[in-house]
């Protein structure tokens, strides 16, 4: 079983693409589209190519599993925190402080600011 129909639907979801525009981009009808999504028909390899590299994704990932957000937008996982380390807990308390310094300071500028009534 293909997973490209399902991808493409995900995709386009994720980029905020309606079936015509994602039409438009590879000179497809948007009832192909609606075929693909549905499972009713599959591509081209020329077609799934050009999908492909549009977005830098390859073939393997649009047909044989089902894609993540992260494989979508190409987060990359090994920048994102490791919830564990000391120096990331360090790195949390510090920019939690920072947050409630913002916030004293917002709280402290509501209090002392009047806003003039209109007329």
């Amino acid at each position: 079983m293909s997973y490209f129909g399902r991808n493409i639907k995900k995709i386009r979801i994720a980029k905020k693409m309606s079936q015509t525009f994602f039409a438009q981009l590879f000179n497809l009808k948007r009832t192909t589209i609606g075929a693909y999504e549905e499972g009713r028909a599959e591509p081209k390899i020329e077609t799934a190519i050009k999908i492909a590299d549009y977005f830098e994704l390859t073939l393997e990932q649009l047909f044989r599993k089902e894609l993540t957000v992260n494989e979508i937008f190409h987060f990359r996982q090994d920048l994102l925190f490791k919830e564990n380390t000391t120096e990331n807990k360090n790195k949390i308390k510090q920019l939690q402080a920072k947050v409630k310094q913002l916030e004293n300071k917002i709280e402290s500028l509501r209090k002392n600011t009047t806003i003039p009534l209109k007329k």
